[in-house]
């Protein structure tokens, strides 16, 4: 994931996810969704991208396709 940019984790500038296309939402490090964007929405398919650019002008993003179900 993300491997034009990970390759040189030291040049990581802003790092950001969104869920099926929403707002962008910044984090710093490994962790968990935002509890309160996930159980926003709906049951179904949701698609989780995560983005990341570095400071020598880098950008890329991968994502995940995740059925959810409550």
């Amino acid at each position: 994931m993300l491997r034009k940019i990970s390759e040189d984790a030291d040049t990581i500038d802003t790092m950001w996810y969104t869920l099926n296309g929403g707002i962008n939402i910044k984090f710093t490090e490994n962790g968990t969704i935002n509890s309160g964007n996930w159980t926003a929405l709906s049951d179904g398919v949701v698609t989780l991208t995560f983005y990341a650019n570095n400071t020598l002008g880098g950008f890329d993003f991968d994502s995940v396709v995740i059925n959810k179900v409550t």
